[in-house]
């Protein structure tokens, strides 16, 4: 499983991903979280571990995840 977190207007990114992603490994299966807001997406990347996280607005720091 991989896991997955958008925040803010990543939401355009998740066909393509999923895409890019199936194409690369067809077993994969994907849990994608969604996130309104970058303050919502800390307590939700620290909770679930994500293996990727997309956003636009900025980067996480490490020390935010912590």
């Amino acid at each position: 499983m991989i896991k997955i977190v958008l925040i803010d207007d990543a939401n355009d990114a998740i066909d393509r991903l999923k895409e890019s992603l199936g194409k690369w490994n067809q077993n994969e299966n994907f849990d994608i979280i969604k996130c309104a807001n970058f303050s919502n997406a800390i307590n939700k990347i620290k909770k679930v571990n994500p293996d990727v996280v997309f956003f636009k607005s900025r980067k996480i720091t490490q020390k935010e995840l912590k």
